[in-house]
This record gives structure tokens, C-alpha cells and sequence, in this order.
């Protein structure tokens, strides 16, 4: 079996944060990933923020979902931050909102349960919003679709 990559990036960004900011962070970010926007599978946030202006344009533009988490689901991930932040913590009960976005949705069950799950690129922040790129290790017997439209965990 073959080996191949899917990326996917977690984005967090305040309320008000602007589309051309948000996109200037996640090319930054791909290209620090060695990967074009175009070749994620799929981008992620907390469920608070999935309707949030600036992530709802980023996601059309790109064509793909934007998979909305709840900071419950997420806390699973916690452990695997390379950042923490004392805000994000006092306000949704999790240590930070891109990684752990990145990857739960490089980890969601519906591509291939038990493949390995990291963050190629932590957390990057500008003033109003942060990004971060996780992959998930998939075989080429994996079938794997860009998710269009809205999910919600």
C-alpha cells in the first residue's frame, strides 16, 4: 500500500478579523507545510466561531467545509499542544483553538481509524487569528472526499 498525506488546518481568529488577514496566515502556513491552500482537505474551527465572517469567506473561497468542534471534543487533544493559551483556557476550557482544530479534523474517524495524526505546522498567529496545519497518514486504499458544506462535532 501506498502512503500519502491529507492536510487539514485548524483557524481560530477574534471576532471581526478580517478575511485578506486570515488568508495571508494560512498561505504563510502551507507554504511553511510545503503545500499550496488547494491541497488541504479541509479546514476546521471551534464551534463558536463556524460563523464567524472571516472563516465562512476563507472557506468558500477555498471550496471546502468548515468543520465546527466543540471545545469538549476537542479536549482529547490537549495534551498534544505545542502552545497554550491562559485566554483561550479561561473561556472554552481547552488550551488553544487551530492545533487542536487541526487535529481532531486530521483525525476524524470517517477517513481511517488508527492512522497516525500530527501537526506539521503549530500554531501561527497574527493580531486577530491563528493557524495550524496537522496531516494524517493515510494508505491509498483510503478513500478520502473534500468535504463541501458545513460540519458540526
Amino acid at each position: 500500500m501506498h502512503s500519502s498525506r491529507l492536510w487539514f488546518a485548524g483557524l481560530g481568529c477574534r471576532r471581526g478579523c478580517s478575511s485578506a488577514e486570515l488568508i495571508i496566515l494560512l498561505r504563510a502556513s502551507c507554504h511553511e507545510a510545503g503545500i499550496e491552500p488547494s491541497g488541504l482537505c479541509g479546514l476546521a474551527t471551534l464551534d463558536r466561531r463556524a460563523r464567524e465572517p472571516a472563516l465562512v469567506e476563507l472557506a468558500q473561497g477555498l471550496g471546502l467545509s468548515l468543520q465546527a468542534w466543540s471545545a469538549g471534543s476537542l479536549a482529547v487533544f490537549d495534551d498534544r499542544l505545542s502552545h497554550r493559551s491562559a485566554r483561550v483556557q479561561a473561556l472554552y476550557g481547552i488550551g488553544g483553538i487551530a492545533e487542536t482544530t487541526a487535529l481532531a479534523a486530521a483525525a476524524d474517524h470517517r477517513i481511517q481509524a488508527g492512522q497516525p495524526t500530527y501537526l506539521v505546522v503549530p500554531r501561527r498567529a497574527s493580531a486577530a487569528a491563528t493557524v495550524a496545519i496537522a496531516v494524517r497518514e493515510a494508505t491509498t486504499d483510503t478513500t478520502f472526499e473534500t468535504q463541501r458544506g458545513d460540519t458540526s462535532r
